[in-house]
């Protein structure tokens, strides 16, 4: 027996709040949030060009990129799905966006208030939303309403940019509020140009994705205090994602059909599993800022056993729902909950027991969202030229007009290299350089 006084006591979280009052001060820095942020931001510029480039394998066509760094599906598309580490990446960014939509959302109404607060998590919602209008627009399909629509929005974004850049909005709630009133504008607007369902482009799309789960992560947080109670939400949604999927499958149905307010609706499994990703991360974060003697407790008791479970319970969950990641399912829920873990406790611990700082990831995490919209207008010409084709096509167009016998002779491979890096290497040297600039735009 361990005499009571010898016993270490497991940190209580009844006064949560009133423990994470000092974690916000100005010397305060996050910047490996911004590291694993930029870590899966580099990945997706990668993965943006291994898709474009993928190939037939089974047929012995070569693919240009590492396949390990592309959805699995693209190489064989069968059941059970083949899963590699980039079918966990929405799931694990919107693991690192809980993280730091918590840290803001607590900065914030400790600061300002509980509205602002509210306001800025609003915000973000539906910039998320617009974004996958955005990432989704036909631009072979305009038309002069199209035009005179976007003219508006253009109007419209010019102004509000004039008047929160005034000085006396600038720095007040005022300002904030006509981002909001921008947000909502956008999405209202833009949504006219659009002839694709509801479902499809609020519910389905991946950015669409992000913003209920960053919604759903903030009113947890509002809603339970307590991380350690919290986290069964989590649970109880893991257990209702699963019997939804065993005993229904995939349902759909229209509603209203044949009339004005027809409407497409399905089991929104997507939202479930990305919300669940969210929720954990607002626990894990609370559980890092434990107030004791070290930082380790909140690793030692409560994150790495929750990593272990998940990832011991997803092989076991496997068996009756192997890993999908076009609909984000049960198993692979609780793989990208493991792997978000470790990865969070390591970047964690890496800063700060061993001050260990990536420059060209803390640029890219910094800014984000300028980073993910580069990459789509540096990808697109890739896209409008390759992605039927893929990367088998763009092999042999280079061993032609190199006049080589091989399509993976080294100087087929030299140009494919060159190719694949000159837009990475873009994307690094245009986060550097905001960064020298101080210029910041994140999700």
């Amino acid at each position: 027996m361990i005499p009571m006084d010898k016993r270490r006591e497991i940190p209580s979280l009844k006064n949560q709040d009133s423990q994470l009052g000092s974690n916000f001060g100005p010397n305060l820095e996050f910047s490996w949030i911004y590291q694993f942020q930029g870590m899966l931001l580099l990945f997706l510029m990668v993965v943006s060009l291994t898709w474009i480039f993928s190939a037939e394998v089974r047929a012995g066509e070569f693919p240009i990129g590492p396949t390990w760094l592309n959805f699995g599906f693209s190489y064989a598309d069968f059941y059970p799905s083949m899963i590699t580490l980039v079918d966990l990446g929405i799931q694990m960014f919107m693991f690192i966006l809980g993280i730091s939509l918590t840290i803001s959302f607590k900065k914030y109404s400790q600061e300002k208030n509980h509205l602002y607060a509210w306001i800025s998590v609003g915000t973000q919602f539906f910039v998320l939303l617009w974004l996958a209008e955005l990432t989704q627009l036909d631009l072979d399909a305009f038309y002069w309403n199209d035009i005179v629509v976007l003219s508006i929005w253009l109007i419209f974004t010019i102004s509000c940019a004039i008047f929160r850049n005034l000085k006396r909005f600038k720095s007040s709630k005022t300002g904030l509020l006509l981002g909001f009133i921008w947000s909502v504008g956008s999405v209202l607007l833009w949504f006219l140009k659009f002839d694709a369902t509801i479902w499809i482009l609020f519910f389905n799309h991946e950015l669409a994705l992000l913003a209920w789960g960053c919604l759903f992560a903030i009113v947890s947080l509002n809603l339970i205090k307590n991380p350690d109670r919290r986290i069964i939400l989590p649970v109880i949604l893991l257990c209702v994602h699963f019997l939804l999927w065993e005993v229904i499958g995939q349902w759909d149905t229209t509603l209203f059909s044949g009339t004005l307010l027809e409407f497409y609706i399905e089991i929104p499994y997507e939202i479930i599993g990305i919300s669940i990703a969210a929720i954990t991360a607002t626990c894990v974060w609370e559980w890092i800022q434990l107030q004791t003697t070290s930082f380790k407790v909140g690793f030692k008791i409560r994150i790495i056993p929750l990593m272990v479970v998940t990832f011991i319970v997803h092989i076991m969950v496997d068996f009756f729902q192997p890993a999908d990641q076009r609909v984000l399912n049960t198993s692979l829920t609780l793989l990208a909950i493991a792997f978000s873990s470790l990865v969070t406790m390591c970047f964690y611990v890496l800063e700060h027991y061993y001050k260990f700082n990536v420059r060209i990831l803390n640029s890219l995490g910094k800014n984000a969202l300028a980073i993910f919209l580069l990459q789509i207008v540096l990808t697109f010409p890739f896209r409008f030229i390759w992605e039927s084709e893929g990367g088998n096509a763009f092999r042999i167009a280079v061993m032609n007009w190199l006049s080589l016998p091989d399509k993976t002779h080294i100087a087929v491979n030299l140009v494919c290299l060159t190719v694949f890096l000159l837009p990475i290497i873009f994307i690094i040297l245009s986060a550097r350089i905001m960064e020298k600039l101080h210029i910041h735009i994140t999700i």
